[in-house]
Parts: C-alpha cells; structure tokens; sequence
C-alpha cells in the first residue's frame, strides 16, 4: 500500500529554482542583475521587497521587471512563471 503513494525519484531528484532561473536568464540573454530580480519574482516576492533585498529604488526594479518580460516574451507574472516553469521563453521567435 505503501508503494502508491511513493513519488518516483525521477519527480524528486527536479531542478531547483534556481536552477531554472538561470536556464531561463540565459537564453533571454538576461543581465546579471536582471537575473537575481528574475529568482526573487520567481519566489512570489513584491517589487518593495525586491528593493530591500537588492538596496536598488523602486524605479529601477520595475525597469528590471519590465526588461525581463520583454526579453522573456512575457506579458505578465504568470506568464513569467509558466515560462520558468517549462524551462524556457515565452515567445517562440526567441527559442
């Protein structure tokens, strides 16, 4: 009974994201510092709380969002993370 409710190693042993972070920054050619607000928009943080973390102003993460949602052929945060998730971009034109 016990064995149903295992889940295969294969499920376990998934990237972190970090992991999928950096594959998706490095084909949308992200910067260094687009690609650390890339992990934390990742995690579901708030452009104040990307601030704080990063000691940058406001206007300069939401400048940083918006460049990684043009890179990244991305309207929105979900669209972010389903892209994240499947491992790459949003547009077909840029894989």
């Amino acid at each position: 009974m016990q064995r149903l409710y295992v889940t295969p190693r294969a499920q376990r042993t998934d990237e972190s994201l970090e992991q999928k972070c950096a594959a998706v920054a490095a084909m949308g050619h992200l910067t260094n510092r687009e690609s650390e607000v890339l992990v934390l928009l990742a995690r579901g943080r708030s452009v104040p709380y990307i601030c704080d973390e990063l000691s940058i102003a406001q206007g300069t993460v939401k400048h940083h969002v918006s460049n990684i949602y043009r890179k990244l052929g991305v309207y929105d945060r979900q669209g972010l993370l389903d892209a994240i998730e499947q491992g790459g971009v949003g547009r077909s034109a840029l894989a």
